[in-house]
């Protein structure tokens, strides 16, 4: 198999020749049918799969009956740019109508096209029928492992992990192609994108030029700014640029170039130093490494103690299957001779984009063969070198039905980022066609009110009363932003992105606010813009994710909340478009609220939570009506105008009004049990230790709350609570004491059973 990340890369390149296409398809009438097809062959043969698919459905839709030789086709083109629905639809057509059998493998693939959809019983129904007829010989033997595949996906699939994951905006990712991200401590983003080189002729029906570059992107509180190219000589405009890896002290950056040698990429692994703070040109590494005739990518470079080792993914000979992945160890520069992993790690299908993180001697790689929910999965696998351990599948939402490829780790934590072409990506053509980069973090226990050591204390505060404490809410804008120089009255900008590019504009502001002065008063200028961007813009951005999350907790608990939004500018310009540019801004924020944790609000805002909760936003656009009369209008005076602490602290809007209204319901008259948390870890328990901890509980209801008991998973555990009946508001405590001795597990369940609506669950890990 190819370079994933190029040959992702390549079909997005062929997506966007979807425009020559389409001129092509003009002139059918004048094209005999069978000029058509050897298009359409030609296209396929080269790789452009979609151009392809495009090419083959014009014939059928000339068709009174499909061929099933065009159609078999049709197919194998839309699996090969993951178009995976409708390809499973013409395979399924092919294998029913296919009386002579002459195309056996479109059971096997439509089998695989229904795994990829999540349809695990429909996927080993087809596999074994497929087996039956005694298929293809080179796919009996991953007919079979698929369907241990499929067995397990069931069970894999629905055992979440403890982790969210999130798709990263329109800074980073675009309608063509993003992957392979690595975060350099908490200070930028690295990856590739797909992005235009040469723009396309006047008349033409060519989209112009497309390769693969480096890209990074600063890291602030609100997130990442756009993306910028890599500076200097690693980008080069002949081939595709990606697959990055840094050595630990970021002297040297390993990274992929790929041409397009149809059907096939061709792929080479090269390294840039640094010197002075800039990527020197880089160098092609040894050809004991790029093996002529083979592809050599996606490196990780893992620096250590006595020597250094570079894993890739190669389809060089002597392997177990398509890629697999290798490691050569690295003395004094000088590299190894290649070692394959071995089969722990290598199947007979492909295994790509290793990433090593030496802290808990872990490998993280995706294979399309190892036992996944569908596509290429994510896999762990400790132990270094060509000596590992079973590989385990990352589990879900890491993983989807969908490709999941290029996980890392962060330096900072144990969060990070992958790459994939799941439902949510953005795309040109069809849903799961196109890759972009997801960041996922471990979800971590809620923080605990806690006065003493083995107590701890639920917050009784109202929500209502919190919010309305930091109101109110302000939020800072750059000048003229979002969207500059137009009078719309809405954007597509989420205030999360648009402040992420604000920050990376402070050291602009604080040039240009000292510019002309010197000494104590340049120093005084560059403070102010410092104080204001830390102690405004900042916290407003901080108590922002502070309200959203309570907002949220609101909602949760049935209410009908009313949110006012007020939008301010500068006295630039006129009366009229300062208006709009408030309207855009409060726009800005309404996108954050709509975006916010994957649209969970969308319920409450459309009127369909099953709660009876609902959101909504109010406008009070101002525009400069408000702004201080002391603040400059003047455009050619910029200092003032545009970089002041005085314009900058004019242009924001405010969210100045929250109104939350209880929704009438029959479960307003019952008694509701509330905890600090549900889930609580006290920490590893040795065999003489006892630990004693108690939990504060609140009664959130109308009706009066009685506990009638408790019931505990080990009979090591000990628990005192009172029976009396708690009153609106009202708390009470339970206490649990632990008896090391006695207990081995590393798990407490408890279940609280009271006159509530239902149960409580509490669950208290020792580890």
């Amino acid at each position: 198999m190819s370079d994933i990340l190029t040959t992702a890369t390549m079909n997005k390149i062929r997506i966007i020749l979807a425009a020559l296409t389409i001129s092509c398809s003009l002139g059918y009438s004048q094209n005999t049918e069978q000029e058509v097809i050897q298009e359409a062959n030609q296209y396929f043969n080269e790789g452009d799969y979609f151009s392809a698919a495009n090419a083959y459905a014009r014939i059928l839709n000339e068709a009174s009956n499909a061929p099933l030789d065009i159609s078999y086709q049709y197919a194998e083109s839309l699996r090969l740019y993951n178009s995976y629905p409708e390809a499973a639809h013409w395979y399924l057509y092919v294998s029913k109508l296919d009386s002579t059998e002459t195309f056996p493998e479109a059971t096997y693939w439509y089998a695989l096209m229904e795994k990829q959809i999540g349809n695990y019983d429909i996927s080993i129904s087809y596999l074994n029928k497929y087996l039956l007829n005694k298929g293809n010989i080179k796919h009996i033997e991953r007919a079979k492992k698929e369907i241990k595949s499929c067995e397990r996906a069931k069970w894999i699939i629905h055992d979440t992990i403890p982790v969210t994951v999130e798709h990263l905006g329109a800074n980073i990712n675009t309608p063509y192609s993003e992957f392979g991200a690595i975060q350099l401590s908490d200070t930028a983003l690295y990856f590739s994108s797909l992005r235009r080189v040469v723009a396309e002729e006047e008349g033409s029906v060519l989209p112009g030029v497309f390769v693969s570059k480096i890209f990074r992107s600063k890291m602030s509180i609100a997130g990442f700014s756009n993306a910028k190219e890599l500076k200097g000589s690693v980008n080069d405009l002949k081939t595709n640029n990606g697959n990055i890896s840094f050595s630990a002290d970021k002297s040297k950056l390993f990274f992929s170039r790929c041409v397009n040698t149809a059907p096939k990429l061709s792929c080479e692994i090269w390294v840039s130093e640094c010197v002075k703070h800039k990527w020197k040109k880089p160098e092609r590494l040894t050809r004991r490494i790029n093996l002529p005739g083979s592809t050599t990518t996606q490196p990780c470079y893992v620096s250590g103690d006595d020597f250094d080792v570079l894993y890739f993914a190669s389809d060089r000979s002597n392997g177990f299957g398509g890629m697999d992945i290798w490691y050569s160890v690295v003395k004094q520069g000088k590299y190894a001779d290649p070692v394959n992993l071995g089969s722990n790690i290598n199947t007979v299908g492909d295994e790509i984009t290793p990433f090593y993180h030496t802290p808990d001697s872990a490998l993280y790689f995706s294979s399309d063969t190892h036992e996944g929910i569908g596509g290429f999965d994510v896999f762990s696998s400790k132990g270094g070198l060509n000596q590992w351990s079973q590989p385990k599948n990352m589990g879900v939402p890491i993983n989807s039905t969908a490709n999941d490829i290029y996980f890392t780790v962060n330096e900072v934590d144990n969060d990070g980022y992958l790459t994939s072409n799941r439902t949510g990506s953005f795309y040109l053509k069809g849903e799961t066609c196109c890759n972009d980069i997801y960041y996922y973090e471990w979800n971590k226990s809620k923080p605990l009110s806690t006065l003493s050591q083995d107590t701890l204390f639920i917050d009784t505060t109202n929500i209502e009363q919190r919010i309305k404490e930091i109101l109110p809410l302000t939020l800072y804008f750059h000048n003229d932003e979002p969207d500059p120089a137009t009078t719309k009255t809405t954007t597509d900008k989420n205030y999360k992105t648009t402040l992420a590019n604000y920050f990376e504009l402070k050291e602009l502001y604080r040039g240009e606010y000292a510019k002309g002065l010197s000494g104590s008063d340049a120093e005084k200028a560059r403070k102010d813009i410092d104080d204001f961007f830390n102690d405004y813009v900042k916290k407003g951005f901080s108590d922002l994710e502070l309200f959203s999350k309570w907002l949220l907790e609101d909602l949760e608990q049935g209410n009908q909340v009313k949110i006012t939004i007020k939008g301010y500018t500068s006295p630039l310009h006129t009366a009229e478009y300062n208006m709009k540019l408030a309207m855009r801004r409060i726009s800005s924020l309404k996108n954050y609220i709509y975006e916010y944790r994957d649209h969970i609000f969308s319920p409450y805002l459309n009127g369909h939570s099953k709660n009876g909760a609902k959101l909504e936003l109010f406008d009070a656009p101002i525009g400069k009506t408000e702004a201080n009369s002391m603040v400059s209008d003047n455009p050619n005076d910029i200092r003032n105008s545009v970089y002041s602490r005085a314009a900058a602290l004019e242009r924001r809007i405010q969210i100045v009004m929250y109104e939350s209204e209880k929704t009438k319901s029959i479960f307003d008259t019952l008694p509701k049990l509330s905890l600090p948390s549900n889930e609580i870890s006290i920490g590893k328990l040795s065999n003489t230790e006892t630990k004693r901890i108690t939990i504060q509980y609140q009664n959130r209801g109308s009706g009066t709350l009685k506990i009638d008991s408790i019931l505990v998973s080990s009979n090591a555990v000990e628990v005192q609570f009172n029976r009396n009946e708690i009153e609106k508001q009202g708390t009470d405590f339970i206490t649990f004491t632990i008896h090391g001795a006695n207990f081995n597990a590393d798990q407490l369940d408890i279940e609280i059973k009271s006159n509530a609506v239902k149960n409580t669950h509490l669950k208290i890990n020792v580890r």
